[in-house]
């Protein structure tokens, strides 16, 4: 049987929500990142910007801002470092980084720049870009599995690259031409779950 255990009233919009141990991430409605702890207290990091995506390992909260940029946040200290550095709007166009993800030591942004949009990939611990490819379709979201990276975009497209060569291995239609809004992948990674923007979820075998 499910049943709520709590509520908590953050006074706030809730967006991209992440969780661990005593504490809970999400965007705001506004700028910043609200930090928010099952104790009841909460406060806002980097105020200045206007974050997009986050993701959170090992107490380090990094963040994909409207600007282009990406920063880590450690959350016991405060302690904020750029990865990389935000760039003005485009014929008044933001350029932001829709999806950012940590895996095995490695920061994956995809996202939108002044020469397109692209996959970035940068060395967890000393911030250096170790690769970049140029992606031929808007991305919007972004899982990893231990071979594979799926990015989920505009007109319903799902690139599927190789994690090690990164290289484009297939494209899969998802049959509409919504939006990609979020991707995720089971315990197994034998299932690639799809979220689109005309309301459904697909399910597809990746095994």
């Amino acid at each position: 049987m499910i049943q709520c255990e709590q509520v908590y009233d953050v006074k706030d919009h809730v967006n991209n929500l992440l969780v661990a141990n005593s504490i809970s991430c999400f965007i705001p409605q506004g700028a910043g990142i609200k930090i928010h702890s099952w104790s009841g207290t909460s406060k806002l990091l980097n105020p200045s910007k206007y974050v997009k995506c986050l993701a959170l390992v090992h107490g380090r909260l990094y963040s994909g801002c409207h600007d282009n940029c990406i920063q880590e946040i450690n959350i016991a200290t405060g302690t904020l470092s750029s990865i990389q550095s935000g760039s003005r709007k485009l014929l008044g166009k933001s350029t932001p980084v829709h999806a950012l993800k940590v895996h095995d030591g490695l920061i994956y942004s995809a996202g939108s720049s002044v020469e397109g949009t692209a996959l970035k990939v940068w060395n967890a611990s000393n911030h250096t870009l170790t690769d970049s490819v140029s992606l031929a379709s808007e991305v919007h979201a972004m899982v990893i599995s231990s071979d594979m990276i799926y990015m989920g975009c505009k007109g319903g497209i799902i690139e599927v690259w190789c994690k090690k060569k990164l290289s484009r291995k297939e494209v899969l239609q998802i049959g509409s031409n919504s939006k990609v809004t979020c991707t995720a992948l089971d315990t197994n990674e034998d299932y690639l779950v799809v979220g689109t923007s005309d309301g459904r979820v697909q399910a597809w075998g990746v095994s």
